[in-house]
């Protein structure tokens, strides 16, 4: 899925947050404690992955990765 991102397939990105953003909000929920936080934290960390895969940088999603 990674690669498919960094080589700037759209399809990864919604793909990969359609697979990962209940567990990713489930597992901050359980450390956050709070509804409205644990959707700010979620939503930020999506925006910082479609901007990563929007310029294409693969620095950065090798970091993720």
């Amino acid at each position: 899925m990674v690669v498919l991102l960094q080589n700037g397939r759209d399809g990864a990105y919604i793909e990969i947050y359609k697979r990962y953003w209940a567990l990713l909000y489930n597992l901050l929920r359980q450390m956050l404690r709070d509804d409205y936080e644990t959707m700010d934290v979620v939503r930020d960390k999506c925006h910082q992955l479609f901007f990563i895969h929007s310029i294409n940088n693969t620095f950065f999603i090798n970091f993720y990765h």
